[in-house]
């Protein structure tokens, strides 16, 4: 991390990180000086839930009832906040793992954008007709930025889709 940020301020550019801001309890001091590095620096911090820092045998976060969920974004967006940076207003899935119910779920907690769905993973649970996999598109109060999807050639490794 230290050198991506590195790299970037040689440029002068602030780079946005999707962080997951929870870990487990013998690693949160590592957690917030990593957090507090990026925003000391100027970077941008926005959401990267990976519960399965909390809980290895949940690895998605769309396995988890929706009380749970709500706990677990109000304590992510609570260290991001705790760490120095803004409340976030940007989100993309640990693994993929959303689905209608946690896209309801995000604008409650300010956050305005998600980039999770990725048309061709079955964990992503929201689907969205092939004309609007690769577009910038609103669903219920949420603006969406799909995985971006490219179709391969047979010639340049097996055909179908890929991120």
């Amino acid at each position: 991390m230290p050198l991506i940020a590195e790299k970037l301020e040689k440029y002068g550019i602030k780079g946005t990180f999707f962080v997951g801001s929870f870990c487990p309890p013998n690693l949160t001091d590592k957690m917030f000086s990593n957090l507090g590095f990026l925003v000391s620096r100027g970077h941008d911090l926005e959401l990267h839930p990976h519960p399965d820092a909390l809980d290895p045998n949940r690895l998605l976060f769309t396995g988890y009832s929706m009380e749970e969920r709500r706990r677990i974004l109000e304590t992510a967006i609570e260290n991001i906040k705790r760490a120095g940076a803004q409340p976030p207003i940007a989100h993309r899935a640990g693994a993929y793992a959303i689905d209608p119910e946690t896209l309801s779920l995000l604008p409650q907690f300010g956050i305005l954008m998600d980039s999770s769905i990725f048309p061709v993973d079955s964990r992503s649970k929201v689907p969205l007709p092939e004309n609007l996999a690769n577009r910038f598109v609103k669903i219920e109060g949420l603006y969406e930025l799909p995985i971006t999807l490219i179709r391969r050639v047979p010639f340049i490794g097996y055909a179908g889709m890929t991120a």
